[in-house]
């Protein structure tokens, strides 16, 4: 085995490590996570671009909310009832280790149901990260922009 074909083992090893380390996590949130709930790095990346053009795109239909954890939740539940039709699809999580590890496959209901500990985990309770979670094909989405002073929402669905 060569020097390099050793490295590549290496990081494929530790990526693997890293993901069961999350199934574990967030076994209570979604107990049918698995090693292949994952997205690809390279598909998070597309993913999370398109999501920030998204929102560079579409300015007007972004609101301004205040920082704070119960903010957020009001504000997630009172949207809610738009993303019905969506809550049995496959929502990608994006996290701050996404570009590591890959975005999180799981259910949008699974997401609102624990929405508490969704916002702990990807420490955008602690003003670590965005809060973006994003339908197939981009068919719903919604994305909790950090800024300094305040954060910024925008959803949709097509």
């Amino acid at each position: 085995m060569s020097k390099e074909e050793r490295n590549q083992k290496i990081l494929e090893l530790r990526l693997r490590n890293e993901r069961k380390n999350i199934v574990k996590k967030l076994n209570q949130i979604s107990p049918n996570l698995s090693l292949d709930s994952f997205l690809g790095l390279e598909q998070t990346k597309e993913i999370k671009e398109l999501v920030y053009q998204y929102i560079d795109d579409n300015s007007s239909q972004q609101e301004k909310l205040s920082k704070g954890t119960v903010v957020t939740i009001d504000k997630l539940m009172s949207v809610k009832p738009v993303f019905d039709n969506f809550l049995n699809e496959t929502a990608y999580l994006l996290f701050d280790k996404d570009r590591d590890i890959g975005a999180i496959t799981t259910k949008l209901n699974d997401i609102y149901l624990n929405i508490e500990s969704i916002l702990d985990f990807t420490e955008f309770s602690k003003d670590f990260s965005d809060l973006i979670v994003v339908g197939r094909q981009f068919c719903f989405g919604l994305c909790i922009e950090r800024q300094e002073y305040n954060n910024i929402f925008v959803y949709w669905t097509k």
